[in-house]
């Protein structure tokens, strides 16, 4: 797997949302590959900020489905 594919599909890495084949790829992927590694542990921090902000407060569907696609996009 290269760095664009890993890109690709992180969002679904950190959800849980893959394959055993695709898990093990990336974990593969990140530990030969620093920046992409870095790139995770940067969306993880992010998406931990998020949830305790609004970890009281329900998020819409939505909302929700329109913030994960805007996030595939870039």
């Amino acid at each position: 797997m290269n760095c664009l594919e890993v890109r690709f599909k992180i969002l679904q890495f950190l959800y849980g949302e893959l394959t055993i084949v695709e898990l093990a790829k990336i974990h593969e992927h990140l530990k030969m590959c620093q920046q992409c590694d870095v790139e995770r542990e940067a969306i993880e921090i992010i998406l931990a900020q998020v949830k305790g902000a609004y970890e009281d407060e329900p998020v819409a569907d939505e909302v929700r489905q329109r913030v994960f696609a805007r996030l595939d996009e870039d």
